[in-house]
């Protein structure tokens, strides 16, 4: 019996591992992709930012994007580039609350998978300390038999009785 306990715990610490991998390696991608939405989120809000800063300061004029000096080629390579995306305040707002809406639905669900794998861990568990405390009882009571028994209380010393240092006595004395 101690064997298959033995066993069943090895064979639940191999369930309990890969079940605490599917938790644990979909959670940490999800984090690192929220994560890095977050940054992306932060860099285009500074970017805004600054831009609307440069926006406020710079004079009103329908040629402030243009270089002022004719020479530069720069002008060109500006018409060519394409406009960053450029979100509202509004439009910000609800792309960060997309991404805590996702976020809180993706820990309760990992929540709840934690849940059904600890109770279920739990009662695994519980399950092992039984049984180790009924084979714990069963060593008490063979040990109980063990020492009731008429045989137990002979002692190996009382059936062999003959002593190496009896054959030296021997020698010695004759």
């Amino acid at each position: 019996m101690f064997y298959r306990v033995c066993g069943a715990q090895e064979k639940n610490e191999g369930d309990f591992q890969m079940k605490l991998d599917g938790v644990y390696y979909p959670l940490n991608d999800s984090i690192s992709w929220l994560t890095t939405c977050m940054k992306e989120m932060r860099q285009d809000i500074a970017r805004i930012q600054t831009q609307r800063a440069a926006e406020a300061t710079a004079p009103a004029s329908i040629d402030r994007h243009n270089p002022p000096s004719i020479t530069d080629n720069s002008q060109h390579s500006h018409l060519m580039q394409s406009q960053p995306d450029f979100h509202t305040r509004a439009e910000i707002d609800q792309l960060v609350e997309g991404i805590y809406k996702t976020l809180e639905s993706t820990e309760e669900r990992l929540d709840r998978r934690c849940d059904d794998i600890y109770f279920q861990m739990d009662l695994t568990m519980s399950s092992l300390n039984s049984q180790i405390e009924a084979i714990q009882r069963e060593i008490v009571e063979i040990q109980g038999y063990i020492a009731r028994r008429p045989e137990a209380l002979a002692s190996i010393d009382r059936r062999n009785n003959k002593s190496t240092d009896n054959r030296r006595r021997r020698l010695i004395s004759w």
